[in-house]
């Protein structure tokens, strides 16, 4: 109808052709207008909202740096940018920044789109907070005494906190291929029998849970299995083992076993060997699954076990080695390993020996609870060798004094899940269980932060019943998103990664681009823990 509306002879429709049609196509240039100032608006709005409360607890210069980082990460054109100002006085940051929009009409002489966005914040003193230290225990933080700096930097946060008598409670979650926690069998799933734990209290080295539940932070339910903690090896707190794992065990979801965690869930035995990696002369990684660990040619390069089910008896604490020959692990089957015949076996500490405990006093679990040694005696030895390294994930706790001495306790061992890493994290912080703590203090300002020096390397299921490193980045983006949207300040440090898209996750994983820390592996990380906690200490919110 249009064509023959336009080519009409008729005399009358061709003059009222010649007027609507430019009508015609100026609205449609304001309808494109118009969206793209509201977009400009938006974005220029949530950088303004960041710096005005980096301005009220830091200093206008760090406030225009990170608007103006801020503005053009998210899409905004930098040149549009007419005006800002940005000023602190006393504990109010202000941010008022004008924005003209080049567009259809300035190209045709009647003028640019203007944009105007104020946004203001208040300081304040802490009350209550809450806080989840998540730091990645992987094996690649040996690499620089990275964990020692790490270390170093998460005790040098508690500091500052020691003395608010109360004010300030913290917990941990030391994360590596999978986290081990002591929790209630109702929130946990066998991985190998099916179902859920309930009857017993246990210690457990847990993976990542079903989708939709693993970014989500609902309690547990037996009802709903995909949202129990699914636990690659546990026993009891009574000291017996609830059960064992046969040869041939399955697991349909979630994360299988740590020392094949490549498999495809469907297909996953016990008795299969294990998945290497190893860097060729030319410096290219190359993956691949070995039924036998004897069967890799170390002519190959160097080799890196995935998995860390043999830790205990690999050269350099079974991280690495490069040019060994002598490889006498023929752990070709779980059956082998369990019966101690990969070699000859580290010695194991003496769990009866209670002075060897180290778990916070104040959280129930007492230095000389012999149930939880007599429960890590009866692991097998990959989960054994968490609790060996101290990586036993700590509920809320004003104990911070405590928790300082728990970190300096902890060193590395293996992999490295950030998605699990998040799940647990939010848990420990919420009101919901396995972890109850946060109900206790109202009004609390929960926080957390995650430290990562690497890239996800273990799968897990997400959306669509994928299951990949790609479904466990990809929920790790969507807990983050669902956090903050609980007004969870989230807060994520890349120490020394490389990869672009995981520091790019981490970036947007934080409630803000001042929430994200990006330390090379030289930097002090210590100034970085040192800048967080002066920002928690004096806490600011948005008040226009």
């Amino acid at each position: 109808m249009l064509k023959k509306f336009i080519k009409s002879r008729d005399g009358a429709i061709a003059i009222m052709a010649g007027f609507l049609i430019p009508v015609v196509l100026v609205a449609g240039a304001g309808a494109v207008e118009y969206t793209n100032a509201v977009e400009v608006r938006r974005i220029a709005q949530d950088a303004a909202d960041s710096a005005a409360l980096v301005a009220a607890t830091r200093d206008p210069e760090a406030a225009e740096k990170l608007f103006r980082q801020q503005f053009t990460d998210r899409g905004g054109p930098a040149d549009v940018i007419t005006g800002l100002s940005i000023t602190k006085v006393d504990s109010i940051g202000t941010v008022d920044v004008d924005i003209d929009l080049k567009g259809f009409f300035s190209a045709i002489g009647m003028g640019k789109v203007p944009v105007n966005v104020v946004s203001v914040a208040q300081a304040g003193s802490q009350t209550a907070l809450d806080v989840v230290l998540s730091l990645d225990y992987s094996g690649s933080m040996i690499t620089g005494n990275k964990f020692g700096r790490m270390a170093t930097a998460a005790n040098t946060f508690l500091e500052t906190f020691e003395d608010t008598d109360g004010g300030v409670r913290a917990g941990l979650v030391p994360f590596a291929s999978y986290v081990m926690m002591q929790s209630d069998g109702r929130y946990l799933f066998d991985s190998f029998a099916g179902g859920s734990l309930m009857g017993a209290d246990y210690l457990a080295c847990v993976s990542n849970r079903g989708y939709p539940s693993a970014v989500q932070v609902d309690t547990p339910t037996e009802a709903l299995e995909a949202s129990l903690c699914p636990a690659v090896d546990f026993a009891a707190m009574g000291g017996d083992p609830s059960g064992t794992w046969a040869s041939d065990a399955t697991t349909e979801w979630g994360n299988p076993p740590p020392w094949n965690s490549e498999m495809d869930p469907d297909t996953i035995s016990v008795d299969a060997g294990i998945y290497v990696n190893y860097t060729d002369s030319a410096g290219t990684t190359h993956s691949e699954f070995y039924n036998d660990i004897s069967e890799f040619d170390p002519a190959l390069g160097t080799l890196n076990v995935q998995g860390h089910a043999f830790k205990e008896n690999l050269p350099n604490g079974g991280f690495s080695w490069a040019g060994n020959t002598d490889i006498d692990l023929l752990c070709e089957n779980q059956a082998a390993w369990v019966a101690g015949m990969c070699g000859a076996p580290a010695a194991a500490p003496d769990y009866a020996d209670t002075s060897t405990a180290s778990i916070p006093s104040s959280e129930g679990f007492a230095p000389d609870d012999l149930a939880t040694h007599i429960a890590a005696e009866s692991l097998n030895p990959a989960c054994r060798d968490f609790f060996d390294r101290n990586l036993l994930a700590r509920p809320l706790t004003a104990d911070l004094t405590g928790l300082k001495a728990e970190i300096d306790d902890m060193s590395p061992s293996g992999a490295t899940n950030i998605a699990l890493a998040f799940d647990v994290a939010w848990h420990i912080v919420s009101d919901n269980a396995p972890w109850v703590e946060g109900t206790e203090v109202e009004d609390a300002e929960k926080v957390v932060i995650l430290l990562t020096d690497g890239i996800q390397t273990v799968p897990a299921l997400g959306s669509g019943n994928e299951f990949s490193i790609s479904a466990a980045n990809r929920n790790s983006a969507e807990i983050c998103t669902a956090m903050k949207a609980e007004a969870v300040t989230v807060y994520t440090v890349a120490f020394g990664v490389n990869d672009t898209f995981t520091r790019d996750l981490l970036k947007n994983c934080a409630t803000s681009l001042s929430h994200y820390f990006e330390p090379t592996a030289n930097e002090s990380l210590e100034d970085v823990f040192k800048e967080i906690a002066e920002s928690l200490s004096t806490p600011a919110r948005i008040v226009r």
